[in-house]
């Protein structure tokens, strides 16, 4: 939901909805992967961009999607995307 109150411009309900996830998480944290997305519904490409990388860090089994999901094509020309993409395997 977060990504859709970004994407729709209300940045203030997507920082609300955000501090709700954080603190319903399990132990307070939001996954780096989860991060990146919350990033990405703000327009926030570099937040995203280094959530992606931590989240590559901790060998996130989430990464997978980065290949598929239409939510991170606003990030795919970027060089660091490109480079955790070619780290994945999915671009050579």
């Amino acid at each position: 939901m977060t990504c859709a109150y970004g994407a729709a411009g209300d940045r203030a309900a997507a920082r609300a909805e955000a501090a709700d996830l954080k603190k319903r998480s399990l132990h307070g944290t939001v996954t780096p992967f989860n991060r990146a997305l919350i990033a990405l519904g703000v327009g926030d490409r570099a937040a995203a961009l280094d959530d992606l990388e931590q989240a590559y860090a901790a060998d996130s089994q989430w990464l997978g999607w980065l290949g598929l999901d239409k939510a991170f094509d606003p990030l795919r020309s970027e060089p660091r995307f490109v480079a955790l993409s070619k780290k994945l395997g999915f671009q050579k």
